[in-house]
C-alpha cells in the first residue's frame, strides 16, 4: 500500500509547486503592472504640472501686455498637454493680441467645431471678424456669444458681448440695427448708474433720444449726481426739444462740469428758446408782441451778418429788403393788437434765419440758434 501511494504523493507535490510558481508569476506581473501604472501616473502628473506652470506664465505675460512671450509660454504648455482647449483658447488670444489674426482664427475655428456654443470662443471670433470688417460674420458670432455658454458671470459676459456688437454696428453706420440690439440690453441692466448712462449714450448715438433720456433718468434715480447721466440727459432733452428739462438737467450738470462749453451752450440756447418763444402758454398779447419783436431783431441781425460776409444771393437780398421795410411797423401797440402783423413778422423772421443758416452756416450764438430751433419746430425749411 505504501509503495503504491508514492506516485500519487509525488504528483500532488508537483501540482502544488506548479500552483506556487503560477501564483508567483501572477504576483510578479501584478507588481510590475502596479509599478508601471505608478510610473505612468507620476509621468502624467509631471506633464500636467509642467503644462500648468507654462500656462500660468503665459497668463501673466498676457496680462502684462507681452503677447509674444505669452505665445511662447502657451505653446510650451500645449507641448505637455496637446489637446487642452483652455490652453488653445489662451494661445489664440495671445495671437490676437500680437496681431496674428489668421493664426488665431485657425485655433478658434477648431475650438468652435468642438464646442459650437462656447461663449468666449464665439466672442473672440466676432472680434476677429469685426476687425476685418466682415459685418454679417461678426454679427453672427456676436449673437452666438450672447446666447452661448459661459462658465461664470453669465449676465455680465452677455451684456459685454452685446455692447461690443452695438459699438461695432454704430461704427458701421447701422444705427437702426444698433438700436434693435440696445432695446433688449436696456431691459436687462444691473442697478448701476454707470451702466444705464453708458446705454443712454449708445441710444443717443443710435438716434433714439427718447430711450436715451429714459436710461439717463434711470441712472439718476440710482445716483442723483452722476455727471455722465446729467450731461446725457441734457443732450437728450435738447434733441427732443424739451427745453425746461434742458435747463434743469444742464444746470445740475454744470455744477459738476462748470467748464463744459457744450453744456453751457445747450443750457443758454434752451433759456433763449424759452424766453423768445411767443407760442408758450399763458402769455399776454403784449408779451407775445414783445417776443415776436425780439425774434425779428435777432433774425434780422443774423441776416445782416450773413449778407455782409459775401455778395448776397437775389433771394437773400430780397428777403433783407422786406425785413428792413417791415421793421418800422413792429411797434409794441401794433404787435399787441394786430395778430396778422404779429404772425407775419414771426414767419418772416423764421424764414430769414433759415435762409441765413443755409447760406452762411448754422449760427453759434445762443439767441440766433434758439430762433433757428423755433424755425425748425414751425416748419422744415432747411
Amino acid at each position: 500500500m505504501r509503495v503504491d501511494s508514492l506516485p500519487l504523493v509525488r504528483q500532488l507535490w508537483q501540482d502544488h509547486r506548479d500552483r506556487l510558481a503560477l501564483a508567483g508569476l501572477v504576483a510578479a506581473f501584478l507588481g510590475l503592472f502596479a509599478l508601471t501604472s505608478a510610473l505612468t501616473a507620476a509621468y502624467r502628473s509631471k506633464e500636467e504640472s509642467l503644462a500648468e506652470d507654462w500656462y500660468e506664465k503665459g497668463v501673466r505675460a498676457l496680462d502684462a501686455r507681452e503677447p509674444e512671450q505669452a505665445i511662447s509660454d502657451f505653446r510650451n504648455a500645449l507641448a505637455w498637454s496637446r489637446n487642452n482647449p483652455a490652453y488653445q483658447l489662451r494661445l489664440a488670444q495671445a495671437l490676437l493680441a500680437s496681431g496674428r489674426g489668421e493664426d488665431a482664427g485657425a485655433y478658434l475655428l477648431t475650438l468652435r467645431r468642438r464646442e459650437p456654443g462656447h461663449g468666449l470662443v464665439n466672442l473672440e471670433l466676432a472680434r476677429l471678424a469685426a476687425r476685418a470688417g466682415h459685418v454679417q460674420e461678426a454679427h453672427r458670432y456676436y449673437h452666438d456669444a450672447i446666447y452661448g455658454v459661459w462658465e461664470s458671470d453669465v449676465p455680465s459676459w452677455r451684456r459685454r458681448a452685446r455692447l461690443e456688437l452695438v459699438e461695432f454696428l454704430l461704427g458701421q453706420g447701422e444705427r437702426a440695427e444698433a438700436g434693435a440690439e440696445l432695446r433688449p440690453l436696456a431691459q436687462d441692466l444691473p442697478p448701476d448708474a454707470a451702466a444705464h448712462a453708458e446705454v443712454g449714450r449708445l441710444f443717443l448715438r443710435a438716434g433714439d433720444p427718447t430711450r436715451a433720456l429714459a436710461q439717463f433718468k434711470g441712472a439718476l434715480e440710482i445716483e442723483a449726481g452722476n455727471a455722465q447721466a446729467l450731461a446725457g440727459a441734457t443732450e437728450a432733452a435738447f434733441a427732443l426739444g424739451r427745453y425746461p428739462a434742458v435747463v434743469e438737467y444742464g444746470e445740475r450738470a454744470l455744477r459738476r462740469e462748470p467748464r463744459s462749453a457744450d453744456l453751457s451752450s445747450r443750457v443758454e440756447t434752451a433759456r433763449q428758446v424759452l424766453a423768445l418763444d411767443p407760442a408758450r402758454a399763458r402769455l399776454s398779447g403784449a408779451e407775445r408782441g414783445r417776443r415776436v419783436r425780439r425774434v425779428f431783431d435777432v433774425a434780422l441781425a443774423e441776416l445782416d451778418r450773413c449778407a455782409a460776409g459775401a455778395t448776397p444771393s437775389p433771394e437773400l437780398a430780397g428777403l433783407l429788403r422786406r425785413a428792413h421795410d417791415l421793421r418800422p411797423r413792429l411797434r409794441p401797440p401794433a404787435l399787441q393788437r394786430d395778430l396778422e402783423l404779429r404772425e407775419g413778422a414771426f414767419d418772416l423772421a423764421l424764414e430769414a434765419v433759415r435762409l441765413a443758416s443755409r447760406a452762411c452756416g448754422e449760427p453759434a450764438a445762443p439767441a440766433p440758434r434758439a430762433v433757428l430751433l423755433l424755425a425748425g419746430r414751425n416748419g422744415t425749411g432747411g
